[in-house]
Parts: structure tokens; sequence; C-alpha cells
């Protein structure tokens, strides 16, 4: 897999997501995925509340995106994929919290790849995390932008030799996929 995430939590539920590299040359019309969400990160027996099989294809390209539900409000749940025999590594989400009387949110925006820079705010997001845990983490606004090289000449000139892929203009759904695998 070549990461996972999840989001949009709800009390009883949350989105879980990865997206699979398959080899070259493949040539399946989809792949079949499980997926599990537990209390405990190894998943042992009896703690795993949810999973399922999701078949993915190039359309979606190998993505996979599920609903875990049947959770309890206000709870940290551990999540994972597998395929081919073939594990992700654990990621950890919380469900939103019926009673909370405040939250504390990390919130993000206009993430530009070539500004080297403001990149440091995620590793000091997570930094803050590891010892203040946030309840959630939004990105809000551009993740990434279209533009090719030159289009930003300030961020680029900041940004020394990590240019965009693909170097032009996003045009068609391979340059966008290609700008989202770089970011």
């Amino acid at each position: 897999a070549s990461g996972v995430a999840s989001g949009d939590p709800y009390g009883d539920s949350v989105i879980l997501w990865t997206r699979i590299s398959p080899p070259a040359g493949f040539a399946a019309a989809s792949i079949p995925v499980q997926w599990e969400i537990a209390t405990s990160a190894d998943f042992a027996a009896g703690t795993v509340l949810n999973s399922g099989l999701f078949s993915t294809t190039a359309d979606r390209d190998w993505t996979v995106k599920v609903e875990a539900s049947g959770l309890q409000p206000g709870s940290r749940y551990f999540y994972r994929f597998t395929v081919g025999g073939v594990t992700s590594r654990t990621g950890e989400t919380r469900t939103l919290s019926s009673d909370a009387e405040s939250v504390r949110l990390a919130v993000f925006s206009c993430a530009n790849f070539t500004a080297a820079e403001a990149f440091e705010a995620y590793s000091r997001a997570a930094e803050i995390n590891r010892s203040q845990p946030y309840d959630a983490i939004l990105h809000l606004g551009d993740y990434i932008y279209e533009y090719g090289q030159g289009g930003y000449p300030q961020a680029e000139d900041a940004a020394g030799d990590r240019g965009f892929v693909p170097a032009q203009e996003l045009i068609t759904l391979a340059d966008y996929r290609l700008r989202y695998q770089q970011y």
C-alpha cells in the first residue's frame, strides 16, 4: 500500500483509505483488498470490530475508501489493509466524542510542494501531537496546485531542486494522479 489515512469521523463510524501499488505490467481487472478496524494495535482475537473486502480497479487508481461503522463515540481505533498476503502499516484513528467540552485541532491550508519550508509545519504538528494529542487534524484549502514550472516562481526559487511532477500544468487525470503521488 502507498499509505493509509482516515477521515470524516462520526460518533459511530470513520472513513478508511489506502492506495495499492500493483507491480508493473499488472493485468487483472481488479484487486481484492481486506480491511480491518480494531481496538488494539495488534488486532488480537476479539478486538477486531469490523472488517470487509473491497475490490479496487485501475479506474479508481487502485484506491480503497471504505466506511468502518459500528464504532463507539470518542474512541481510539487501529486499522489496516491486506492484499496478496501483504499487510499495510497500521493506522490509528478516532471517532468523534458525543460530549466533549473542548476540542484540540491542528489546521493546515495550502500545501505547495515547492515551498519546502512550509512543509515543516507537518513535522511540528506531529511533534506536538506526541505529547499533546489533537482530537482531529484538518486540511483546508488547496492541497496541490495545478500549475507547472514557472507558475509560482517565488516558491520554486525557495525550493531548490523540489520541482513538480509532472513539470507542466496539470491537464489530464494521469497528470493529477502523478502530482498527488508526489505530495
